[in-house]
């Protein structure tokens, strides 16, 4: 069952955009895609964009020039109705070459393991390493691909831009587990406009900004979970939270706001027998503990939001936990990771 539910979760999370997309670059670094329509009119409405045959680019002159093209794509779509609700919230916008824009890259570029250090570029031909040798940058084998580690920040854009542009977002997501081998889970709130009511890990949320003398910058990880694991769950930040998997899973999909590119970080904690999970920022209707047999149940008859069930599943799968913790095996540690 694990194994089967697992293969339709990353199927689920492969998957091509539902129209045709083009891509949307900065400099020469792919950051995300776009609808030939909406390409058409930010290029009319936001000057230094450029609209050809390669897609939709901008020139990146300056950090500042950038964010502020940026931000005007972002209201000159609003101003056309093509955005949500505006969230005034900024996101890093990353290099993202190896974002599938036609159908026949999706099967061999979405939903699989990348390499989070830094960012994945894809590369052209036999995608093969572009790494710069003097820069010293690791390359790494995953699939067909060869990938360079590197999160290479390009700018920041208003949030609600980000599924309609197929920018890259990073999310964090924690599992806790119970001394006694159950997991918590959260019930996402039912005003959340994505996913609402559906089940979900202990807590997670975006990857977003942080402001340092001379500019912004991206987040860290590690703080970045801290951050979602206090507010949603109220975990004491002192807890180590250990990094699971070598790389996060990638999900790649058509959604209602356009096309979603996103990879999950997944971390784990154990939490003391006598604490209770509880919600600061109104995020979260309840909280509840299941054991794996529930856990599978619930993830096949889809109670569980996608970016939870991959996660949880990799879990169970790695540890071989299904059928211990649903026979009351013995209490459970995780195993040490990256903090």
């Amino acid at each position: 069952m694990l194994t089967a539910l697992r293969e339709r979760a990353l199927a689920a999370a492969t998957l091509p955009p539902a129209r045709p997309r083009i891509r949307l670059a900065i400099d020469a670094h792919v950051v995300g895609s776009i609808e030939p329509d909406d390409a058409s009119l930010l290029a009319q409405r936001v000057p230094g964009l450029v609209l050809d045959a390669r897609g939709l680019s901008l020139a990146a002159n300056h950090a500042t020039d950038v964010d502020a093209r940026l931000a005007a794509m972002a209201q000159a779509l609003a101003d056309a109705g093509r955005l949500g609700k505006w969230r005034d919230e900024a996101l890093p916008v990353l290099a993202d070459d190896m974002e599938p824009v036609n159908e026949s890259d999706a099967p061999e570029r979405c939903a699989r393991a990348v390499p989070i250090e830094a960012q994945s570029a894809a590369m052209s031909g036999d995608m093969a390493s572009i790494c710069n040798e003097e820069r010293g940058c690791p390359g790494v084998t995953s699939g067909r691909g060869r990938f360079v580690h590197r999160f290479m920040m390009l700018g920041a854009i208003e949030r609600a831009a980000i599924r309609v542009l197929g920018l890259r977002s990073v999310a964090v997501h924690l599992v806790g587990w119970c001394p006694d081998g159950r997991m918590w889970v959260q019930r996402r709130a039912l005003d959340k406009p994505v996913d609402p009511g559906l089940l979900d890990t202990l807590a997670g949320g975006l990857v977003g900004l942080e402001h340092e003398p001379g500019g912004r910058r991206m987040e860290d990880l590690v703080e970045a979970m801290r951050r979602e694991a206090d507010e949603e769950a109220g975990i004491d930040t002192g807890l180590t939270m250990s990094r699971f998997g070598d790389a996060p899973l990638r999900i790649a999909r058509p959604v209602h706001e356009g096309y979603m590119v996103e990879d999950l970080v997944g971390f784990e904690v154990t939490i003391d027998a006598g604490f209770s999970p509880f919600n600061r920022d109104g995020e979260v209707a309840g909280f509840d503990r299941l054991d794996a047999d529930a856990l599978l149940g619930r993830i096949g008859r889809g109670e569980f939001t996608l970016e939870a069930s991959l996660l949880i599943l990799e879990c169970l799968r790695r540890d071989a936990r299904a059928g211990c913790c649903a026979s009351g095996g013995a209490p459970r540690t995780p195993p040490a990771g990256r903090g």
